[in-house]
């Protein structure tokens, strides 16, 4: 949650993984924008809108800055 606080601080945007509600894992750059209690309020660079993301579907988080120098596993579909 720290990583989110001073990403949205920052206007940083934070690599995630996440495990979507139909169980399907997807890598998203997201820009936070309001915490919500177990979520963040992220603008979904991929989908072009804000988007929730819960806490507890976030399975990895990094700065994008540093997620392009470490790499994320690959998703298999």
């Amino acid at each position: 949650m720290d990583l989110f606080h001073r990403c949205l601080k920052e206007q940083i945007p934070v690599e995630i993984i996440y495990l979507s509600e139909k169980g399907e894992w997807t890598k998203r750059i997201v820009i936070p924008r309001k915490l919500d209690g177990g979520a963040v309020l992220a603008f979904d660079l991929s989908k072009g809108g804000i988007r929730r993301f819960r806490m507890d579907r976030i399975f990895a988080a990094l700065p994008a800055a540093k997620a392009n120098k470490r790499k994320f596993p690959t998703l298999i579909a």
